[in-house]
Formats: structure tokens, sequence, C-alpha cells
């Protein structure tokens, strides 16, 4: 791998190459193992000895409980969209258009059963499970926050390059209001996501203490039953 850059340095007046030398360690149809060889490498491979990859299709789970998306992209030095976009499990979107987006304000729309059913297909190829981000030092990008709760629980990255797996699920999210039918509203709009939040926190507290109160129940049966054979 190489990259070329220009800089301010010299005048912009020759193209620099950086060199990225990787070594494959193994190859198959389905799977590729890299090894970085020199420091450029392992800086880019965040120190990592050896890289995996796997086909995308063999990472596929359609196992989960979607419950909603939340999605909110910052502008750069250029023309990088401020949006937010948020899609719940009953179809709902809600759409904050900020400087660049394709509109300005709050809206509102509902999203057909063929985008929605691409968007849990994006999902079950995004190694949700795994999905995490890594320390980046970036200037001129725009900084991602990408929230999603499923199976009563949250998946929350916050950064300026998001992990290449949820690629296509990104280009989906900057390009989804412009898929659907957007009615302005006047008043604020309320984002569902920190309510559905709010609701995963309440079962799992109210799922902890269940359990608590079970295994004092059944401490308490042990005990007297103990008591009963002295």
């Amino acid at each position: 791998m190489f990259s070329n850059y220009i800089s301010s340095g010299d005048g912009f007046s020759k193209v620099h190459t950086r060199n990225y030398d990787f070594l494959i360690k193994q190859k198959t149809p389905q799977t590729l193992k890299l090894l970085p060889v020199n420091a450029l490498a392992l800086e880019l491979s965040n120190d990592k000895k050896l890289l995996k990859y796997t086909e995308r299709s063999l990472i596929k789970d359609t196992n989960f409980n979607f419950l909603a998306i939340r999605f909110k992209a910052t502008t750069c030095y250029g023309t990088c969209p401020d949006m937010t976009v948020e899609i719940t499990n009953k179809k709902e979107l809600k759409f904050i258009g900020g400087e660049y987006a394709i509109k300005k304000g709050l809206f509102n729309a509902k999203v057909s059963d063929s985008l929605y059913s691409e968007l849990l297909e994006l999902l079950s190829l995004s190694d949700l499970k795994n999905l995490k981000t890594w320390p980046q030092v970036l200037r001129d990008a725009p900084e991602y926050t990408l929230e999603i709760a499923y199976d009563n629980q949250i998946k929350c990255l916050k950064t300026f390059l998001l992990p290449s797996v949820c690629g296509d699920l990104i280009h989906y999210l900057y390009a989804v209001p412009g898929k659907v039918v957007l009615q302005k509203q006047e008043e604020p709009i309320e984002l569902h996501f920190q309510e559905i939040v709010a609701n995963i926190l309440i079962q799992s507290i109210l799922t902890k203490i269940i359990r608590a109160i079970i295994l004092l129940v059944k401490m308490l049966l042990w005990r007297k039953k103990n008591v009963l054979v002295l």
C-alpha cells in the first residue's frame, strides 16, 4: 500500500509518497492474514502484529432484535453535511439537517418496507458484537456518532473514522433522508433514542433486581430446608 501527499513545507511543489509494507501470511478464498513489516504499516495497524480479515458474508448475523439506530455527522473544512438521522423499529425516521445537508430543518418521515429491510440486512453484516473504534488523530474530517440499540443493549461509537465493516451502513444513513418523504416540522422534534436507552437501562436494572430476589428466595428456602432437617 502507499499514499501520496503534498506539503506546505516545500510550498506544495512535489508529491511525497508513504509506503505501507505488508507480508501476506495466509490467503484463502474467505480469509486473509497480513503481517506489517515496516514502521508505517505497524502504525497503520495500530501496533497489531497480525491482521486477520474474513469474507464479510461469513460474519453475517441475523439473530438480533433491532430497536433503533441514530447517526450524527458533523461538518468538516469542506462541504461535509451536518446531520442527525434516527430510525426506529416502528419504521419511523427523524431527521435534523444542518449546514450542507440535503435539507435544513427538522423533519419526520416513514421508512418503506424495502428501505427498512435494507437497514436490517446492513446491520446483520456490520459485526455488531465486535464493532469498536480505536485512537485517532484527524483534523479535517467529520466526527461521527453511531448509536445502535438492539437486544436490550446499546453500541455507541464516537470517532472520525468508523470501522470499514460498517461502511455500507454509514453510506445508507447518509443517503436515506433523500429516499423518504420528509415532512417538515415547525416544532422541535423529539428523538426517541434517549427514551429507548432509558427503557433498556430500566429493563436491565429490573432484570438484575428480579435475579437478586430469586437468588435470595432460593437461599431462604435452602436455609429453611436445612433447619427443618436438623
